[in-house]
């Protein structure tokens, strides 16, 4: 990891800081071998080096909105395969654009009725035990 001891091949990953975390970028410190390099529209690129793509790929995700991979393109894939991945876990969305769904899918016993939030359904008639009546 960038953080720790490497097992087997070592390669350096470039990653964009946008304007808006750019600053957390410049001050911090990650690794001894860290370079980084201002670009023009006040976002930053900064290089580490990581022994796995998807290590690489969940490091940047865990830094939230703001911060993307640029190379090697194993790691970009990895990284927007993971996007896709919690993308489908949300149930909307999608990667580069392509939506998923148009809207969450309901749970059984649920409804979504459009702009309103899930609420429970009655059951299907005959589909289970009528109330006793006393």
């Amino acid at each position: 990891s960038c953080l720790g001891a490497f097992s087997g091949d070592v390669f350096e990953a470039v990653f964009l800081a946008d304007r808006a975390h750019a600053p957390y970028v410049r001050e911090r410190r990650w690794h001894p071998s860290q370079r980084t390099r201002e670009l023009p529209d006040g976002s930053v690129e900064f290089t580490l080096p990581f022994g796995d793509p998807g290590e690489a790929a969940r490091w940047i995700l865990g830094h939230g909105p703001g911060y993307r991979p640029v190379a090697p393109p194993e790691l970009v894939d990895a990284w927007k395969r993971s996007i896709q991945e919690l993308s489908d876990m949300a149930g909307s969305g999608g990667v580069d654009g392509k939506r998923l769904r148009s809207r969450p899918a309901a749970p059984a016993g649920f409804r979504i009725a459009r702009g309103k939030n899930p609420t429970a359904s009655p059951p299907p008639a005959g589909s289970g035990p009528s109330p006793r009546r006393a």
